[in-house]
C-alpha cells in the first residue's frame, strides 16, 4: 500500500512540472512593445500635416511600437511670410517641438504638423540725388523689416540754385518728407529722393552766335536771385553775369564786337570781361534794382569795312560798370577808342 502512495505522488509531481513548462512556453516577448501574450506586434502610423502650408506632405509611417524614425525634413513645404521650423505634437505650436532630422520614438498613433516660424524680411533703402549737379549719393542700407535707420545727410551733394533740404518719397518732392538726421522705420524696399529746396529765382542767361559762319557760342550760364524785384548793392556781383569772349567765333565780312540784347545790334552792348544784368536795370539811389528774367545775349558783327578796334572802360555813376551800345551802319571813322565825338553812333 506504501508503495501505491508513492507511486501517485510521484505521478502527482511530474504533472504540476509538466504544467508549469507549458505554460512559459506559451508567452511571447517583444522588443518593441515588451510581452505580447497573443504572439503578434503592435505598429502605429505617424502622420504629417502641412499644418496650413501648401505643398505635399511627407508620406506617413507605420513602424512597430517602440522603434525609433528620423523625422523628414519641409522641402516642398512652404507657407506665405513664414519658413519651416521643424514638427510639433500640436497644430498651434503649443505641443512638444521636433527638429527635422532628429530621431523619434514611436509609442502610438501620431499626428506631427508642420511648424511654421515667422519669416525675417530685409528690405532696402536707396538714396538717390534727384538731379544733383555734383556729389555721390549716400550708400544704400538694407536692414530687417521694421528696423530703424538714421537718414544721412547730404553732405557732398549739391545743386545749383538750390539748397538740400533732406529726403522724400517722391522725386517731385510731393511725397512725405523726411530730414537727415531724422529715425527712418524701413517697412519696404524704398527709394528716397533728396529734397532740393530753391534758394531763390532761377534765371538762364543764353548766348546766339547771331549768324556766326563757324564755331559754337558759350554756353548758357545760370544766375541765382533770392528775389525779383532784386535791390542789390551796385558793388557785388549778385544775378551778375560775366560776359564770355567770342573766341573761335567767326562770321565772313564781320569782326566780333562783344554781346547785344538785340540781335539786329540795337540794343545794348556788352563787352567780354564785363558784367550784365539778367534782366532790366534801373538805378535807384547807390542800389540798382531789377526784374530778373531769362535773358539771350547776341553776338554783336561789326562790318570790318566800319570796324576799328574799340573797347569800353567808362564807368558811370555809383560804380557800376556801363557799356556802350554800338549801332552798326554809323559814318563815322573808327578809332582805336571809341569817343564821344560818335555819339550819333554810339549811346552811353
Amino acid at each position: 500500500m506504501k508503495a501505491l502512495f508513492k507511486l501517485l505522488g510521484t505521478i502527482a509531481l511530474v504533472a504540476v512540472i509538466t504544467l508549469s513548462i507549458a505554460t512559459c512556453d506559451n508567452g511571447t516577448t517583444s522588443k518593441e512593445g515588451g510581452s505580447n501574450p497573443s504572439g503578434t506586434t503592435t505598429n502605429y502610423t505617424i502622420t504629417f500635416s502641412s499644418n496650413g502650408g501648401s505643398g505635399t506632405e511627407p508620406d506617413s509611417r507605420t513602424v512597430p511600437a517602440g522603434s525609433s524614425i528620423t523625422l523628414p525634413g519641409g522641402s516642398g513645404l512652404s507657407k506665405t511670410g513664414f519658413k519651416f521650423g521643424g514638427w510639433n505634437t500640436n497644430a498651434s505650436g503649443t505641443g512638444r517641438n521636433y527638429n527635422a532630422g532628429s530621431s523619434y520614438t514611436v509609442t502610438g498613433n501620431v499626428t506631427l504638423y508642420a511648424k511654421w516660424d515667422n519669416e525675417v524680411s530685409t528690405y532696402t533703402v536707396t538714396f538717390n540725388d534727384n538731379g544733383a549737379t555734383s556729389g555721390t549719393e549716400p550708400d544704400s542700407r538694407t536692414v530687417q523689416a521694421g528696423s530703424s535707420i538714421t537718414l544721412p545727410g547730404g553732405n557732398g551733394l549739391s545743386k545749383t540754385g538750390f539748397t538740400f533740404g533732406g529726403w522724400n518719397t517722391n522725386a517731385t518732392g510731393t511725397g512725405r518728407n523726411y530730414n537727415a538726421g531724422s529715425s527712418y522705420t524701413v517697412t519696404g524696399d524704398v527709394t528716397l529722393y533728396a529734397k532740393w529746396d530753391n534758394e531763390g529765382f532761377i534765371y538762364t542767361v543764353t548766348f546766339d552766335d547771331n549768324g556766326a559762319t563757324s564755331g559754337t557760342a558759350p554756353k548758357a550760364q545760370t544766375v541765382v536771385s533770392a528775389e525779383s524785384p532784386l535791390k542789390i548793392n551796385i558793388t557785388t556781383t549778385t544775378g551778375l553775369v560775366l560776359m564770355p569772349s567770342g573766341n573761335g567765333l567767326s562770321k565772313t565780312g564781320y569782326l566780333f564786337g562783344g554781346w547785344n540784347e538785340n540781335p539786329s545790334g540795337m540794343g545794348t552792348t556788352y563787352f567780354t570781361g564785363k558784367y550784365a544784368y539778367a534782366g532790366n536795370t534801373n538805378i535807384v539811389d547807390s542800389s540798382v534794382v531789377l526784374t530778373l528774367h531769362d535773358i539771350t545775349f547776341y553776338a554783336l558783327w561789326i562790318p570790318t569795312a566800319l570796324s576799328g578796334t574799340f573797347t569800353s572802360t567808362r564807368t558811370d555813376t555809383g560804380g557800376i560798370i556801363r557799356s556802350l551800345t554800338f549801332y552798326p551802319g554809323g559814318t563815322c571813322t573808327y578809332t582805336q577808342t571809341i569817343s564821344r565825338a560818335c555819339s550819333h553812333n554810339v549811346k552811353v
